[in-house]
């Protein structure tokens, strides 16, 4: 079967293990009477950083605070990009304890169960985002389609995986991600020349996507070939 790499929760997939450790400058634990000036800076790395800052940041505030859903899934997802995806399911499923139906950590425990490889569960839980709290962040719904739409096509339910990520850029036409999951699964079906613009329209969007770029040079050599070719009717 052709086969392109999808990207799940906006980054590629990779497995690896990983040691975290706390990050030079950051304490392990707050001292008495750290401000909220300080809380607030640890929360913005722990949002927006990446590796071990935003690990260390996070884990800053879980001392602080360690009943705050947003910190816990916020973990997660750093330790996902990192590779750390068992690691990851525990923060997701620990922030999901505290707030069931917290719809953010619902399609980050998606990513994250995509990248485990357990893609049943994965679409499970990203319909349970979709019907969940509506709490996104600074993301939206369109998340959870569109990593629902990356397991559906490990699942080889490619319709389906279609139909998703096309309601992930119905709902925002500007997310570069979804348009190379797009482009994965029309690859998936042999439909290249859709595949490419769909890669096309994703480095548009994102310059530096490095996937959907390396993506679109598959796609383009496959669309160029002859369907008898023997390259085109080989799986990879």
């Amino acid at each position: 079967m052709n086969s392109l790499v999808k990207a799940i929760g906006g980054g590629s997939i990779v497995f690896a293990s990983l040691v975290v450790l706390p990050l030079p400058g950051l304490p392990e634990s707050p001292s008495p009477g750290e401000d909220e000036t300080q809380t607030q800076e640890w929360y913005d790395i722990c949002l927006t950083a990446r590796d071990q800052e935003a690990i260390a940041a996070c884990d800053a505030l879980i001392e602080v605070d360690p009943e705050d859903e947003r910190t816990w899934t916020n973990r997660g997802s750093a330790l996902d990009e990192l590779g750390d995806s068992e690691a990851a399911l525990e923060s997701h499923n620990r922030a999901l304890e505290l707030a069931p139906n917290y719809s953010l950590a619902l399609a980050n425990r998606c990513a994250t169960l995509g990248n485990l490889g357990e893609h049943r569960a994965a679409v499970d839980s990203c319909w349970a985002a979709i019907e969940g709290d509506g709490r996104w962040g600074d993301s939206g719904v369109e998340l959870a389609w569109d990593n629902m739409g990356v397991s559906l096509a490990y699942l080889q339910r490619y319709e389906e995986s279609l139909d998703a990520h096309r309601q992930a850029l119905e709902l925002n036409p500007d997310y570069a991600n979804a348009w190379n999951n797009l482009g994965a699964t029309l690859f998936d079906l042999e439909r290249y020349g859709e595949a490419v613009a769909a890669f096309e329209q994703a480095l548009n969007l994102n310059p530096e996507d490095e996937l959907a770029r390396s993506n679109l040079i598959v796609a383009r050599q496959r669309d160029r070939q002859p369907e008898d070719s023997p390259d085109n009717s080989s799986a990879d």
